[in-house]
């Protein structure tokens, strides 16, 4: 049996019992930050400037495809960049509930567990991205039979394919969500003994799983909605505004004490965000193997 408030409440235990992994988690963000700025300015900041001040109503084509190609050079390196970012942090979440006693730089590493995290991460996206390539084929399919009925019927079956589509995807991500802690508990990439793993389980799974996102949310908004309010009084709605979009056409615009406190903070709040969002993901394998259900 599966403690669903446990599980959706683990990131805010890991937060209350070891602060100091909070820290930790926030420093290695903004260093990836960092080293995204680094590509990202001199390979795509000016592209990506252009991109965002072209004319909305009436956008060329041509124009937008020529700047989305000078970017891509810069994409290519970011995605194994961020690939290896996220093998760390899930290597990270399954460290600290499966051994907590393991606590040492806030259970960041970088090795074998992380590299096969990130191998992981990269097929479940391939598999995600088939599927959804999938549930929109078959979305088509539904919405082409209900326009048969006639043009009354096309807003009903676009409104199905919809409902299709993102039941399909959400029954396939807690299907393969324990796909992380089972590869760190098993020292090897394991995606589909997910499945297995979650048979009989889902509903409460899935509880535990909207539960975290409500929470994740609520801090979201909560730390957000203060450090902008704070920016608004100090420097105008404008300067909080443009906070949100950080200018890249330089290192000294994106460098800016406004833009380096902004992805301080926003280091911060994705720490918490991702101990509240992961976390649930490897109590509930913890439990299961607890309970002498999962390898």
């Amino acid at each position: 049996m599966i403690a669903t408030t446990d599980a959706a409440f683990i990131g805010f235990r890991i937060a209350r019992e070891r602060p100091m992994v909070l820290v930790h988690w926030a420093a290695f963000y903004l260093l990836f930050t960092l080293a995204t700025l680094l590509i990202m300015v001199p390979m795509a900041g000016p592209a990506l400037m252009q991109l965002q001040e072209l004319d909305q109503a009436n956008p060329d084509p041509t124009e937008s495809l020529a700047l989305i190609g000078r970017m891509a050079p810069a994409f290519l390196i970011l995605l194994p960049l961020s690939l290896l970012y996220y093998g760390v942090i899930y290597a990270a979440v399954s460290r600290a509930v499966l051994d907590p006693a393991d606590s040492r730089l806030g259970y960041l590493r970088f090795g074998a567990q992380e590299l096969r995290q990130a191998l992981l991460m990269l097929l479940l996206g391939l598999v995600m991205f088939v599927a959804y390539l999938g549930l929109i084929i078959v979305g088509a399919i539904i919405v082409a039979l209900t326009a048969l009925g006639g043009a009354a019927f096309i807003g009903f079956g676009v409104a199905l394919m919809v409902l299709v589509v993102m039941s399909g995807l959400v029954f396939l991500m807690v299907k393969f969500s324990l796909a992380s802690p089972l590869t760190y508990a098993t020292g090897k990439v394991n995606l589909f003994g997910s499945w297995k793993l979650t048979n009989g389980r889902f509903w409460p799974m899935l509880g535990a799983y909207l539960l975290a996102t409500i929470l994740m949310i609520i801090v979201y908004l909560l730390t957000a909605g203060i450090f902008f309010t704070v920016v608004a009084v100090v420097g105008g709605f404008e300067a909080a505004t443009k906070m949100m979009s950080p200018d890249l056409s330089s290192f000294a615009s994106a460098l800016a004490p406004v833009s380096l406190a902004y992805f301080a903070v926003t280091a911060v709040v994705t720490a918490m965000t991702t101990m509240i969002w992961v976390g649930p993901t490897a109590e509930i394998y913890r439990q299961l193997k607890a309970a002498g259900e999962a390898p």
